[in-house]
Protein backbone atom coordinates (compact mmCIF):
# COMPACT_ATOMS: atom_id res chain seq x y z
CA UNK A 1 0.00 0.00 0.00
CA UNK A 2 1.47 3.48 -1.24
CA UNK A 3 1.86 5.61 1.77
CA UNK A 4 2.76 9.54 1.96
CA UNK A 5 5.32 10.00 4.78
CA UNK A 6 7.84 12.87 6.03
CA UNK A 7 11.41 12.40 4.82
CA UNK A 8 12.84 12.14 1.01
CA UNK A 9 12.23 9.25 -1.32
CA UNK A 10 14.56 7.33 -2.51
CA UNK A 11 16.00 6.17 0.65
CA UNK A 12 14.92 2.70 0.66
CA UNK A 13 16.08 1.10 4.01
CA UNK A 14 13.88 -1.56 4.92
CA UNK A 15 13.64 -0.48 8.77
CA UNK A 16 10.53 -1.26 10.80
CA UNK A 17 9.25 1.61 12.62
CA UNK A 18 7.82 1.32 15.74
CA UNK A 19 5.93 3.81 17.51
CA UNK A 20 6.82 5.50 20.72
CA UNK A 21 3.34 6.54 21.75
CA UNK A 22 1.40 4.16 23.29
CA UNK A 23 -2.54 3.80 23.76
CA UNK A 24 -4.41 6.78 21.77
CA UNK A 25 -1.32 9.22 22.47
CA UNK A 26 -0.78 9.43 18.54
CA UNK A 27 2.14 11.88 18.81
CA UNK A 28 5.25 10.37 18.31
CA UNK A 29 6.88 7.69 15.83
CA UNK A 30 10.54 6.59 14.42
CA UNK A 31 9.32 7.69 11.05
CA UNK A 32 8.71 11.11 12.00
CA UNK A 33 5.14 13.25 11.33
CA UNK A 34 3.25 10.43 9.55
CA UNK A 35 -0.68 11.28 9.10
CA UNK A 36 -3.73 9.70 7.13
CA UNK A 37 -4.36 6.90 9.28
CA UNK A 38 -3.95 4.78 12.68
CA UNK A 39 -2.28 1.55 13.51
CA UNK A 40 -4.44 0.15 15.70
CA UNK A 41 -4.13 -2.74 18.35
CA UNK A 42 -7.97 -4.36 18.24
CA UNK A 43 -10.03 -5.77 20.89
CA UNK A 44 -9.32 -9.43 22.41
CA UNK A 45 -13.02 -9.76 21.84
CA UNK A 46 -12.93 -8.90 18.24
CA UNK A 47 -12.85 -12.22 16.57
CA UNK A 48 -14.95 -11.56 13.39
CA UNK A 49 -15.42 -8.67 10.70
CA UNK A 50 -19.46 -9.01 12.48
CA UNK A 51 -18.11 -7.70 15.71
CA UNK A 52 -16.30 -4.76 13.94
CA UNK A 53 -20.20 -4.45 12.11
CA UNK A 54 -22.00 -4.61 15.32
CA UNK A 55 -20.52 -2.09 16.72
CA UNK A 56 -20.73 0.32 14.00
CA UNK A 57 -23.90 0.08 13.30
CA UNK A 58 -25.18 3.43 14.20
CA UNK A 59 -21.63 5.41 13.50
CA UNK A 60 -22.70 6.98 9.78
CA UNK A 61 -19.26 8.41 9.94
CA UNK A 62 -17.67 4.98 9.34
CA UNK A 63 -19.48 4.48 5.99
CA UNK A 64 -18.41 8.04 4.78
CA UNK A 65 -16.57 7.74 1.43
CA UNK A 66 -13.31 10.05 1.91
CA UNK A 67 -10.17 10.30 -0.16
CA UNK A 68 -6.87 9.49 1.63
CA UNK A 69 -3.87 11.71 0.53
CA UNK A 70 -1.71 9.75 2.37
CA UNK A 71 -2.01 6.20 0.82
CA UNK A 72 -3.57 7.87 -2.19
CA UNK A 73 -7.08 5.81 -1.99
CA UNK A 74 -10.99 6.54 -1.60
CA UNK A 75 -12.11 4.21 0.99
CA UNK A 76 -14.40 4.29 4.40
CA UNK A 77 -13.59 4.03 8.11
CA UNK A 78 -15.35 0.53 8.12
CA UNK A 79 -13.69 -1.00 4.71
CA UNK A 80 -10.34 -0.17 6.37
CA UNK A 81 -11.28 -2.08 9.39
CA UNK A 82 -11.87 -4.79 7.79
CA UNK A 83 -8.84 -4.86 5.50
CA UNK A 84 -6.76 -3.95 8.67
CA UNK A 85 -8.15 -6.96 10.83
CA UNK A 86 -7.68 -9.53 7.84
CA UNK A 87 -4.25 -8.74 7.60
CA UNK A 88 -3.08 -8.65 10.98
CA UNK A 89 -5.31 -12.75 12.02
CA UNK A 90 -5.17 -13.99 8.50
CA UNK A 91 -2.03 -12.92 6.67
CA UNK A 92 0.29 -12.44 10.39
CA UNK A 93 1.24 -8.82 8.88
CA UNK A 94 3.24 -7.48 11.90
CA UNK A 95 1.17 -3.99 11.32
CA UNK A 96 -1.66 -2.82 9.74
CA UNK A 97 -3.15 0.39 9.17
CA UNK A 98 -6.47 2.21 9.47
CA UNK A 99 -6.85 4.62 6.62
CA UNK A 100 -8.33 8.14 8.15
CA UNK A 101 -8.62 11.50 6.58
CA UNK A 102 -5.83 13.57 7.56
CA UNK A 103 -6.57 15.72 10.27
CA UNK A 104 -9.15 12.98 11.58
CA UNK A 105 -6.57 10.58 13.22
CA UNK A 106 -7.37 11.08 16.84
CA UNK A 107 -11.25 11.68 16.59
CA UNK A 108 -11.15 7.76 14.97
CA UNK A 109 -9.48 6.50 17.56
CA UNK A 110 -11.16 8.14 20.23
CA UNK A 111 -14.75 6.76 18.30
CA UNK A 112 -13.02 3.06 18.09
CA UNK A 113 -12.07 2.84 21.25
CA UNK A 114 -15.33 4.20 22.98
CA UNK A 115 -16.98 1.19 20.47
CA UNK A 116 -15.30 -1.00 22.32
CA UNK A 117 -13.02 -1.72 18.50
CA UNK A 118 -9.44 -1.43 19.56
CA UNK A 119 -7.73 -1.13 23.14
CA UNK A 120 -5.05 1.31 21.58
CA UNK A 121 -3.48 2.86 18.82
CA UNK A 122 -0.61 5.28 17.65
CA UNK A 123 0.56 6.79 14.61
CA UNK A 124 -0.07 4.65 11.38
CA UNK A 125 3.38 2.76 10.70
CA UNK A 126 5.20 1.36 7.78
CA UNK A 127 8.80 0.94 6.64
CA UNK A 128 11.00 3.76 7.02
CA UNK A 129 11.34 4.00 3.13
CA UNK A 130 11.19 7.76 2.79
CA UNK A 131 8.55 10.33 1.75
CA UNK A 132 7.45 13.36 -0.35
CA UNK A 133 5.41 15.59 2.03
CA UNK A 134 6.06 18.19 4.51
CA UNK A 135 4.18 20.79 6.72
CA UNK A 136 5.01 24.45 8.04
CA UNK A 137 3.48 25.37 11.56
CA UNK A 138 1.28 28.96 11.44
CA UNK A 139 1.06 30.49 14.84
CA UNK A 140 -3.01 31.36 15.39
CA UNK A 141 -1.49 35.50 16.65
CA UNK A 142 -0.22 35.85 12.81
CA UNK A 143 -3.61 34.89 11.41
CA UNK A 144 -7.21 37.35 11.86
CA UNK A 145 -9.49 34.11 11.59
CA UNK A 146 -9.63 30.22 11.79
CA UNK A 147 -7.52 27.80 9.38
CA UNK A 148 -10.28 25.85 9.87
CA UNK A 149 -12.54 27.70 8.02
CA UNK A 150 -12.59 26.62 4.30
CA UNK A 151 -12.80 30.03 3.09
CA UNK A 152 -10.37 31.24 5.26
CA UNK A 153 -7.66 28.19 4.94
CA UNK A 154 -8.57 28.83 0.77
CA UNK A 155 -7.78 32.65 1.09
CA UNK A 156 -4.78 32.30 3.61
CA UNK A 157 -2.70 29.68 0.83
CA UNK A 158 -3.91 32.22 -2.12
CA UNK A 159 -2.22 34.73 -0.25
CA UNK A 160 0.78 33.09 0.43
CA UNK A 161 1.22 31.53 -3.46
CA UNK A 162 0.70 34.89 -4.58
CA UNK A 163 3.92 35.66 -2.38
CA UNK A 164 5.57 33.13 -3.88
CA UNK A 165 5.39 33.46 -7.33
CA UNK A 166 5.68 37.05 -7.89
CA UNK A 167 9.71 36.53 -6.49
CA UNK A 168 10.80 36.15 -9.83
CA UNK A 169 11.11 38.64 -12.66
CA UNK A 170 9.50 36.23 -14.85
CA UNK A 171 5.81 36.17 -13.86
CA UNK A 172 4.46 33.42 -12.30
CA UNK A 173 0.84 32.23 -11.88
CA UNK A 174 -1.75 29.91 -10.05
CA UNK A 175 -5.27 27.90 -10.99
CA UNK A 176 -6.68 27.05 -7.92
CA UNK A 177 -8.58 24.10 -7.72
CA UNK A 178 -11.60 23.90 -5.11
CA UNK A 179 -11.34 23.82 -1.44
CA UNK A 180 -13.02 20.80 0.23
CA UNK A 181 -13.84 19.70 3.95
CA UNK A 182 -13.17 16.03 5.19
CA UNK A 183 -16.59 14.39 6.10
CA UNK A 184 -15.36 13.28 9.31
CA UNK A 185 -14.71 15.49 12.04
CA UNK A 186 -13.04 17.79 12.65
CA UNK A 187 -13.48 18.34 9.05
CA UNK A 188 -10.80 20.34 8.38
CA UNK A 189 -10.08 21.73 4.65
CA UNK A 190 -8.27 20.63 1.80
CA UNK A 191 -7.08 22.88 -1.31
CA UNK A 192 -4.98 22.29 -4.32
CA UNK A 193 -3.47 24.93 -6.26
CA UNK A 194 -2.04 24.42 -9.48
CA UNK A 195 1.64 26.38 -9.66
CA UNK A 196 3.03 27.80 -13.38
CA UNK A 197 6.44 29.05 -11.49
CA UNK A 198 9.94 29.67 -13.20
CA UNK A 199 12.44 26.52 -12.83
CA UNK A 200 14.93 28.81 -11.20
CA UNK A 201 12.11 29.51 -8.50
CA UNK A 202 11.23 26.45 -7.52
CA UNK A 203 14.12 24.22 -7.99
CA UNK A 204 17.02 26.28 -8.07
CA UNK A 205 19.19 28.99 -10.93
CA UNK A 206 20.44 25.26 -12.51
CA UNK A 207 16.93 24.70 -13.93
CA UNK A 208 16.57 28.73 -14.98
CA UNK A 209 15.70 27.88 -18.58
CA UNK A 210 12.95 26.11 -18.07
CA UNK A 211 8.83 26.61 -16.63
CA UNK A 212 7.75 24.06 -14.27
CA UNK A 213 4.04 23.46 -13.77
CA UNK A 214 3.05 21.18 -10.60
CA UNK A 215 0.05 20.25 -8.05
CA UNK A 216 0.85 21.78 -4.22
CA UNK A 217 -1.91 20.07 -2.17
CA UNK A 218 -2.56 21.85 1.23
CA UNK A 219 -4.15 20.24 4.31
CA UNK A 220 -4.96 21.08 6.98
CA UNK A 221 -3.48 18.28 9.90
CA UNK A 222 -3.70 19.42 13.00
CA UNK A 223 -5.32 22.55 15.57
CA UNK A 224 -3.56 23.46 18.70
CA UNK A 225 -4.41 25.88 21.20
CA UNK A 226 -1.79 28.25 19.66
CA UNK A 227 -1.00 26.81 15.99
CA UNK A 228 -2.14 25.35 12.75
CA UNK A 229 -0.56 23.05 11.44
CA UNK A 230 -0.54 22.61 7.56
CA UNK A 231 0.50 19.45 5.52
CA UNK A 232 1.82 20.05 1.88
CA UNK A 233 3.29 18.30 -1.11
CA UNK A 234 4.05 18.21 -4.76
CA UNK A 235 2.54 16.44 -7.52
CA UNK A 236 2.04 16.22 -11.07
CA UNK A 237 5.26 18.06 -12.26
CA UNK A 238 5.91 18.80 -15.78
CA UNK A 239 8.23 21.01 -17.18
CA UNK A 240 8.48 23.44 -20.57
CA UNK A 241 11.60 25.03 -22.21
CA UNK A 242 11.93 29.04 -21.32
CA UNK A 243 11.53 31.20 -24.51
CA UNK A 244 13.92 34.15 -24.88
CA UNK A 245 12.30 37.42 -24.47
CA UNK A 246 9.17 35.81 -22.64
CA UNK A 247 8.34 36.56 -18.97
CA UNK A 248 5.25 34.53 -18.91
CA UNK A 249 4.27 31.30 -18.37
CA UNK A 250 3.40 29.06 -21.85
CA UNK A 251 -0.25 27.35 -22.16
CA UNK A 252 -0.40 23.57 -20.83
CA UNK A 253 0.11 22.13 -24.10
CA UNK A 254 3.80 23.04 -23.98
CA UNK A 255 4.45 21.01 -20.64
CA UNK A 256 5.27 17.87 -20.29
CA UNK A 257 6.48 15.21 -17.89
CA UNK A 258 10.45 14.64 -17.49
CA UNK A 259 11.98 11.55 -16.14
CA UNK A 260 9.98 9.25 -14.37
CA UNK A 261 9.82 7.15 -11.49
CA UNK A 262 12.02 7.57 -8.79
CA UNK A 263 13.80 10.93 -10.26
CA UNK A 264 10.42 12.81 -10.94
CA UNK A 265 9.11 12.06 -7.21
CA UNK A 266 12.36 13.32 -5.84
CA UNK A 267 12.53 16.44 -8.05
CA UNK A 268 8.73 16.73 -6.78
CA UNK A 269 10.01 16.58 -3.00
CA UNK A 270 12.52 19.03 -3.77
CA UNK A 271 9.58 21.89 -4.55
CA UNK A 272 7.94 20.63 -1.65
CA UNK A 273 10.80 21.81 0.45
CA UNK A 274 11.38 24.72 -1.45
CA UNK A 275 7.59 25.97 -1.29
CA UNK A 276 7.37 25.04 2.47
CA UNK A 277 10.79 26.96 2.83
CA UNK A 278 9.11 29.90 1.97
CA UNK A 279 5.38 29.78 3.35
CA UNK A 280 7.50 29.20 6.71
CA UNK A 281 9.64 31.69 5.95
CA UNK A 282 8.51 34.69 7.99
CA UNK A 283 7.29 35.59 11.94
CA UNK A 284 5.89 32.29 13.34
CA UNK A 285 5.96 29.68 11.37
CA UNK A 286 8.01 26.69 10.83
CA UNK A 287 8.81 24.66 7.99
CA UNK A 288 9.99 20.67 8.96
CA UNK A 289 11.94 18.52 6.30
CA UNK A 290 13.97 15.54 6.41
CA UNK A 291 17.96 14.62 6.04
CA UNK A 292 18.47 13.10 2.54
CA UNK A 293 20.51 10.26 4.33
CA UNK A 294 19.57 10.04 7.95
CA UNK A 295 15.94 11.07 7.81
CA UNK A 296 16.58 13.28 10.82
CA UNK A 297 14.40 15.91 11.07
CA UNK A 298 15.34 19.23 9.94
CA UNK A 299 13.51 21.94 11.57
CA UNK A 300 13.59 25.84 10.83
CA UNK A 301 11.18 27.41 13.05
CA UNK A 302 10.52 30.47 15.03
CA UNK A 303 7.72 28.95 16.55
CA UNK A 304 7.23 27.12 19.80
CA UNK A 305 9.54 23.46 19.15
CA UNK A 306 6.90 21.64 21.49
CA UNK A 307 4.56 21.65 18.35
CA UNK A 308 7.13 19.94 16.50
CA UNK A 309 7.71 17.32 18.90
CA UNK A 310 4.02 16.36 18.66
CA UNK A 311 4.62 15.60 14.98
CA UNK A 312 7.76 13.54 15.50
Amino acid sequence: MKMRKLGILGLFAALSCTAAAEDLRLGLTDCGGVFGGINPKFSSDIKFDKDIDRRLKHEKWADTMFYSDAFDERTTIRRSLHESFRLLTKNKEPFANVVTPTGSEQFVANELYRLGIIRGATRPESYCAGVDESYFVVSKKSVRNSLVQSEYFSDYIRGRLTEFIIKDRDRGDLKEGRVSASPIPPKYPRKVVTLYVPGALSRGTRYGDIWDKFDVVFTLGLETKDYFVILLYVDHLESAPKVALRHTAPSDEFFKRRGGGDSNDVEEFKITGIVAKFLAGSGDRCVVNSEPVTGEPDISCTADASIISKLR
